[in-house]
């Protein structure tokens, strides 16, 4: 540690050394209360043993050797000298603390003097600058100033919060585990407050997806970051959050406002329903979802979900779409020639071939064709004993009159 320096003047009378001590024309300094018990315990080193004294009084002040005898510091003295650390630590009166500011700002000047008296390589452009122009990072590594502050504002704009606080220097990008931490001091006095701000706004976002208990206020105006009361958690109320920012209170599932006891009207999303479903039961992935959308909304939409695939399965495997307005139909008993209800489209029930108004019969009885001779499907004809009463050419000439 770097005390504060004791200033004196002092001059040599024509007795000096041997019949005069020196005169102390000036003697102070910022830590020391009593400047005159510090003057008369020189002037008594000189009266013990007269003779050059300057370099035994510079020893004094250096090793603090003139409080031996009385302190000028309460409930800090020691018999060898002052217990300097203990009175920083320990005081508690106002004397204290101001002692205790005036040596550590004093130790900080300091040291940044001498830092700034030496040349560091910068772990970023690998040149060596001087420390005046460097700035060095609680892991100890030392950058030059134009490099980290280009460094920040980068990962900033760029929208990587973590490494904007993190040392960039290699050793510690191997280690991640936080030693070198670029302090918000720190990043204000390098990049300002605009860009310190525009980081906070980055790490909400960064804990909200992290934490699926935050969420931003579904107000496009707002978006303001919003957690839910610890207190509500296992209540009717979990799902409840209020915004500090503009007062909305909503439901953090569905986002709408908020509908105490009312089931949520979330849009069923395959992709996440099947999400849903290849987690494992317990598992975090599951709670976490369990967490954002809620237990019984995701339960729910599950549910609709496979009662819904299975209806489009069923429909797909007993109906037959119309070519012209893509309806299902679905035939329970009679022939393949099929006219629907909504359109009034003919078409072949087995294979969804539009046919003409005029003559639709002419699609099964065209030799060739994938429905010839299949207006009446083959299991119905064999089960109900199925025989044909005119032939073809009755039937073309019944289609004459009658279509």
């Amino acid at each position: 540690m770097h005390l504060p320096s004791i200033r004196a003047l002092v001059k040599l009378p024509p007795g000096y050394p041997d019949k005069e001590p020196p005169r102390i024309a000036y003697l102070a300094s910022d830590f020391i209360g009593r400047v005159s018990h510090l003057k008369n315990a020189l002037l008594h080193a000189w009266e013990e043993m007269p003779g050059e004294v300057l370099y035994f009084w510079y020893e004094m002040l250096r090793e603090s050797l003139w409080s031996g005898e009385e302190s000028i510091v309460r409930d800090g003295t020691h018999k060898d000298g002052i217990l300097l650390h203990e009175y920083v630590v320990s005081g508690q009166d106002n004397n204290t603390a101001r002692l205790a500011t005036i040596i550590r700002t004093n130790d900080i000047l300091s040291k940044r003097k001498n830092f700034e008296g030496e040349r560091y390589g910068c772990g970023i452009c690998l040149e060596d600058v001087r420390g005046g122009k460097c700035w060095k990072v609680s892991c100890k590594h030392v950058f030059c100033q134009e490099c980290l502050t280009e460094y920040i504002s980068r990962s900033i704009l760029d929208g990587y919060p973590r490494q904007a606080t993190a040392c960039p220097d290699p050793e510690c990008v191997k280690l991640r585990n936080g030693a070198g931490v670029i302090t918000e001091d720190e990043i204000v006095s390098l990049v300002g407050a605009n860009l310190l701000q525009r980081l906070h706004e980055l790490q909400e976002k960064a804990l909200a997806l992290r934490d699926p208990t935050f969420g931003f206020c579904p107000r496009p105006k707002c978006e303001q970051l919003v957690h839910g009361d610890p207190k509500d958690v296992g209540t009717a109320y979990e799902a409840m959050r209020q915004c500090s920012a503009c007062s909305y209170t909503y439901c953090v599932y569905c986002q709408k406002a908020w509908h105490y006891g009312n089931p949520c009207n979330i849009v069923s999303n395959t992709a996440l329903i099947e999400a849903y479903q290849n987690t494992t039961e317990g598992s975090m992935e599951r709670k976490t979802m369990e967490m954002k959308y809620g237990k019984a909304n995701l339960e729910r939409m599950v549910r609709t979900f496979e009662e819904e695939r299975s209806n489009r399965a069923w429909i797909e495997a007993n109906s037959q779409k119309c070519p012209c307005c893509h309806i299902n139909i679905t035939k329970l008993m009679g022939c393949n020639h099929m006219t629907c209800k909504a359109c009034n489209t003919h078409f072949c029930y087995r294979c969804g071939t539009r046919l003409p108004p005029n003559e639709p019969y002419r699609h099964f009885n065209t030799p060739g064709m994938p429905c010839y001779m299949k207006l009446f499907d083959a299991d119905i004809m064999d089960a109900g004993g199925w025989e044909p009463i005119i032939g073809a050419d009755e039937m073309n000439a019944w289609e004459a009159d009658n279509l």
